[in-house]
């Protein structure tokens, strides 16, 4: 089975199988054999929804496998994703690892810089469809961020995610400007 063939519905068995005995093993011994035995007959979803486990598997994975499972989960809820799209977030999750994503409610710098380059992988409408599945509203669309880091890089709008513009290097305003983003100043 090939990754692009894997959806939420696949068997969990199929899956695990491409995984190195390793990775297996380690699955197992996290979970426990009586759980991932049952587990190998179900559907990946069921595999991956269940509170906890999904960190347990991909702490098990090669950067790859991991990447690669992610893609598969978040996409199902995206409602899938281009090509594209798809080989982006694989590039970004094996060099920066799955665990260290937080899409949301972080206010630490690096996490949110790779908030960012998740969402500047997407297609704006691939974005809007997490949004709306996920419930979590997309301050910026995937547009404007490749907008912004073709320009002057995302680590510089940074100080702008947190609604501090007089952090802001002297052109990132006319970039913003120039990229369609729109900060209100806190007030």
């Amino acid at each position: 089975m090939a990754p692009a063939e894997i959806t939420l519905f696949s068997p969990a068995g199929d899956v695990f199988g491409m995984f190195s005995e390793g990775e297996q093993s380690c699955i197992s011994s996290q979970i426990g054999e009586a759980t991932y035995q049952g587990m190998l007959g179900q559907p990946l979803a069921a595999s991956i929804t269940a509170p906890g486990q999904l960190d347990m598997i991909l702490n098990c994975l090669e950067p790859e496998n991991a990447a690669e499972l992610a893609i598969i989960g978040i996409g199902a809820v995206a409602g899938g994703f281009a090509d594209e799209s798809a080989d982006c977030l694989r590039a970004l999750y094996t060099t920066a690892g799955v665990s260290n994503f937080q899409l949301t409610g972080s206010q630490d710098p690096q996490e949110i810089l790779l908030a960012f380059r998740f969402l500047a992988c997407l297609t704006d409408e691939e974005a809007q469809a997490l949004s709306q599945s996920t419930g979590s509203p997309m301050q910026f669309p995937p547009s404007a961020l490749r907008c912004v880091d073709e320009q002057i890089g995302l680590e510089q709008f940074l100080p702008a995610m947190a609604g501090d513009l007089t952090q802001l290097p002297p052109q990132a305003m006319q970039v913003m400007q120039a990229c369609n983003i729109s900060v209100a100043p806190p007030g």
